[in-house]
């Protein structure tokens, strides 16, 4: 596996492990205490963790079952049924062409490309909706009646 083909199974829990670690640190600062999240947040972020679920799932049973792996001319005999090394082959776009011939399914890059297509305006709104609500600071009512700004 290529280091970018990591990086798109990892993704999801990068992301996951920095939105903890926020909530975290800022919990533990006392700035997070029970204010009230946006009802759009949650819809948001289940939609943008559901599309980068399936799109890591597709991506590994397109890698898993097309990558050439450490025998790259058993991946195309497996195929076509001539023992010989791959033409070219590819992580992302996945890609494993043997005799001229593309043996990946058509469905597989544009389905990752639609699902990361999805997942990532959704997850940027939800952050971008959590962290708007967070930055709000109210106005003290005793302030607000003297005309004091604060």
């Amino acid at each position: 596996m290529t280091w970018y083909g990591m990086l798109v199974l990892l993704m999801p829990l990068a992301a996951w492990g920095v939105m903890v670690l926020a909530v975290r640190v800022r919990v533990r600062l006392g700035e997070c205490g029970r204010r009230a999240v946006p009802g759009a947040v949650k819809p948001l972020a289940l939609l943008s963790a559901w599309s980068l679920a399936g799109a890591a799932a597709v991506f590994a049973y397109a890698w898993l079952v097309y990558s050439p792996g450490l025998y790259p001319d058993k991946s195309c005999m497996a195929f076509t049924g001539y023992r010989q090394f791959p033409d070219s082959y590819g992580s992302l776009p996945v890609s494993l062409v043997c005799h001229g011939v593309e043996l990946v399914p058509a469905w597989i890059n544009p389905v990752l490309a639609a699902l990361a297509c999805i997942a990532l305006p959704a997850a940027t709104a939800a952050l971008g909706l959590c962290a708007t609500s967070w930055s709000t600071r109210r106005t003290p009512p005793a302030a607000a009646h003297r005309g004091d700004p604060t």
